[in-house]
């Protein structure tokens, strides 16, 4: 994969890309909008809108959830409940774990008030997750196990079929990256489209990942 530069400070940012973004620009106007456990997020300031995250990847600190769902959709495994992400180019530095991706600007955090339906949806799947037990036979449950699990209850209680297939896409896609990655379903990992359809915008993690940054976690 290529190399990405962020040039500048303040107010005035360049993301510098290997390959053309889709306005044709390899110079793209950012600014800083958000932080989280493993990534910063930068929205393009001109052209058409889009989100692009430097994502700390490798290592035991690391998370490839952005990674997997951009496989999905390098595959064409396109699912309107999930985020179209595009791999963009490595950070260009020996010393650096950072990775860069692309997606559309979606409704973030999802929000009843944005929509209804897509906040139902989002109990249902709270509620399932909830009923999963992290112990079975007399041990733990590993993480592709309790997601099979998860897919099992939305799907006894008549989730609809898209939403069933986009988890499934998640649970197979993220058992290649080990056993310890699980769903979770916050509303600040959820979001909406512009015509009220819900997003799993980032409802995998990986359990040693986040112990490594936050040792008290369990």
């Amino acid at each position: 994969m290529d190399s990405v530069r962020l040039l500048g400070r303040g107010s005035n940012v360049i993301l510098r890309l290997p390959e053309p973004d889709p306005d044709g620009r390899l110079d793209v106007p950012v600014e800083r909008v958000g932080k989280g456990a493993f990534s910063v997020v930068y929205r393009t300031k001109t052209g058409t809108p889009y989100i692009y995250t430097q994502t700390r990847e490798y290592g035991r600190s690391g998370d490839s959830s952005k990674r997997l769902l951009s496989d999905l959709t390098a595959r064409g495994e396109i699912s309107p409940y999930l985020p179209r992400v595009v791999a963009v180019g490595n950070e260009d530095t020996r010393l650096s774990d950072n990775v860069w991706y692309r997606m559309p600007i979606y409704r973030v955090p999802l929000r009843r008030a944005d929509s209804p339906e897509a906040w139902d949806q989002y109990k249902f799947l709270k509620a399932c997750n909830a009923s999963v037990p992290l112990q079975a036979g007399g041990r733990y449950l590993l993480g592709y196990e309790r997601m099979q699990r998860l897919l099992d209850c939305v799907t006894a209680a008549g989730a609809p079929d898209g939403l069933v297939r986009a988890l499934d896409l998640l649970a197979g896609e993220a058992a290649n990256y080990g056993p310890d990655y699980n769903f979770e379903f916050p509303p600040r990992n959820m979001a909406t489209t512009e015509g009220g359809h819900l997003i799993l915008l980032d409802v995998l993690f990986d359990r040693e990942s986040v112990r490594a940054i936050q040792p008290r976690w369990r």
